[in-house]
């Protein structure tokens, strides 16, 4: 077959699927997917999608329905809100964020956040300008770290170049209202553990 013919035939397939109400789309996958993705793109190609498909449809219509305002809302009537040891409020900007108040822990901070698929619950422990000795604070909390239980500890920069060590977790954003509010309860006792755990690095504020 002539490399004209063999273009014709392309052009001609590619004018029935288009015909179909078929789109083309490029993808990148890893080698090993490939004969998965020829699967899936058979089932992508009916009218009528198969119940996978539609399965995948339904996550991502719950991904895109989660957000800082759905999930405030669902938080106000969480059992943290309602049993008065915690309380939330969303603080609007450029990225929406919502504020816990964690009242047994002396009113800790927690700040969650939704960006894509995760929600970040994050609590500052202390400024950078207030440690003694970096070195030695950031031995001991590679040293200690994975005493507090679904967090990590890191170095964040507020826009106003100050930085502050803080202590945060992660979970899927459509996780269970439960293990949300049970992020939450962690972060804000292990902040409060890890701000004890580190007090001889932090020198007093004048």
């Amino acid at each position: 077959m002539s490399k004209d013919s063999n273009r014709r035939r392309q052009q001609a397939y590619r004018e029935r699927l288009r015909a179909e109400g078929l789109v083309k789309r490029e993808v990148w996958i890893r080698q090993e997917h490939v004969h998965v993705l020829s699967r899936v793109e058979k089932l992508l190609r009916k009218p009528n999608a198969h119940p996978f498909i539609q399965a995948l449809k339904g996550v991502s219509t719950a991904m895109s329905a989660i957000s800082p305002a759905s999930l405030h809302e669902r938080l106000t009537s969480s059992q943290l809100a309602l049993s008065g040891r915690y309380s939330f409020s969303l603080i609007e900007g450029g990225e929406p964020v919502i504020l816990a108040v964690a009242h047994d822990f002396g009113d800790v901070n927690v700040f969650i956040a939704i960006t894509g698929e995760i929600a970040i619950v994050q609590a500052t422990l202390f400024p950078v300008a207030q440690v003694t000795d970096t070195a030695r604070l950031n031995d001991q909390i590679l040293r200690t770290e994975k005493l507090f239980d679904l967090a990590n500890i890191s170095i964040d920069t507020h826009p106003d170049g100050t930085e502050f060590y803080v202590i945060y977790g992660a979970l899927r954003a459509t996780s269970s209202l439960e293990d949300i509010e049970f992020e939450i309860d962690t972060l804000a006792h292990n902040a409060v553990n890890a701000a004890a755990a580190y007090r001889e690095f932090i020198k007093p504020l004048s």
